[in-house]
């Protein structure tokens, strides 16, 4: 049976205001809500292995259909933008065709937004600045209730999450981030595959320490947006609450592999019973194996690294 890095399907409640004969709705996307994962793999204690006859996509953009991956290329049409915050709405293609008072086809609506929103975060974890909040509202048709325009736009003015607050400071943690992506370059460059990954593997181990304060219940309203994001797992943090959680290791894993052509990927599941993220790579055979840089920061040995050197001929 195939099985891909599907995507994660959910609907978000719709928040609605209505005004006058230019009927708008407005909806917040808050892509840190535990409900955003779902139970794609489970795994035991026993360490991750090769993905038996699984057929995993490139990237999630390739999964998304072609309405879906409409948004996606306009949000990538918009990142500079958004990285300086010098428009704070811009509009996005209807995906599917949903009428307000349908409830059916608002959740079409709903989930396909979300799709592929959430794709573009898991594929551009390079883009760790940009917060987990967004927001999105549409107009709709005053007598028939089908929507016609669809708009995403920053949640509280800004696109930013809450440790990068001007667009001055931003470029300052770029200049921190790219430096620790380049150190790592420099490092593999002239490695094999496999001895890539193990080295990426083990910096992020060196580089991190889990952020307890998640376990305890504490969230991004409380410890802000940094410890789920790819900064956090490259740029060692000092602070504890700043810490990387499991999203950030896979986020911070997958950029250093993309940055020398390898080719990884964010897997959501649960491990017994709980929220979890880890990574699949693409090794030189074309073959995916399952890392879990966060387990393996807390085991003994690496339980959860996989047996891909078979892959490095």
């Amino acid at each position: 049976m195939n099985k891909k890095l599907r995507l994660l399907s959910f609907c978000i409640a719709l928040c609605t205001i209505f005004s006058g004969v230019n009927a708008v709705a407005n909806s917040m996307v808050k892509m840190s809500d535990a409900s955003f994962f779902s139970a794609f793999y489970e795994y035991g204690g026993d360490g991750l292995r090769l993905a038996e006859n699984a057929v995993f996509e490139d990237s999630y953009m390739d999964q998304l259909d072609k309405k879906e991956l409409a948004i996606y290329n306009t949000l990538e049409k918009n990142i500079d933008l958004m990285r300086e915050n010098k428009i704070m709405q811009f509009e996005i293609p209807v995906p599917v065709k949903a009428h307000r008072d349908n409830e059916s086809e608002m959740n079409k609506l709903q989930t396909a937004i979300y799709n592929a929103v959430y794709a573009f975060e898991l594929d551009r974890g390079d883009l760790f600045w940009m917060s987990k909040y967004h927001s999105y509202k549409y107009s709709y048709d005053t007598n028939s209730g089908e929507i016609k325009k669809l708009y995403l736009y920053a949640y509280n003015d800004t696109w930013h999450g809450s440790d990068f607050a001007t667009y001055e400071s931003v470029k300052k943690a770029e200049e921190k981030f790219n430096a620790a992506i380049d150190a790592v370059k420099k490092e593999i460059q002239d490695l094999g595959t496999y001895a890539q990954v193990k080295y990426i593997h083990d910096f992020i181990l060196n580089n991190c320490t889990y952020n307890k304060h998640v376990s305890q219940g504490y969230g991004p309203d409380t410890l802000g947006e940094l410890p789920w994001s790819a900064y956090s797992a490259l740029v060692k943090q000092t602070d504890e609450k700043k810490y990387p959680v499991c999203e950030a290791y896979v986020k911070g894993f997958n950029v250093l592999c993309k940055s020398v052509g390898i080719n990884a990927a964010a897997v959501s599941g649960f491990v017994e019973g709980r929220n979890h993220m880890w990574s699949a790579v693409k090794m030189q055979n074309k073959i995916w194996f399952y890392v879990d840089t966060t387990f393996d920061d807390s085991a003994e040995d690496y339980n959860y690294y996989t047996s891909c050197a078979d892959t490095s001929t």
